[in-house]
């Protein structure tokens, strides 16, 4: 129980650096081609990391039931 809970927030640490980098890196472009208030709002992407980072992945989910497979060939 606790190894999970210490793995659930090492990966919310690292996708916070992650975004925290990426966020670095950006902001004077966001800034010069879109103006300071979307450069401040990008920083709201990384608690959005932290926490998408925390959320379950189910890989045997199904689909809906009311969901079709779409064939792409002709």
């Amino acid at each position: 129980m606790a190894a999970d809970v210490l793995i659930a927030l090492v990966r919310a640490n690292l996708a916070a650096s992650v975004t925290i980098l990426l966020v670095f890196l950006t902001r004077s472009s966001v800034r010069h081609w879109f103006g300071a208030q979307l450069a401040y709002a990008s920083w709201m992407l990384v608690p959005i990391a932290a926490a998408g980072s925390l959320t379950p992945l189910d890989v045997s989910a199904r689909p809906l039931a009311g969901a079709r497979a779409i064939s792409l060939a002709a």
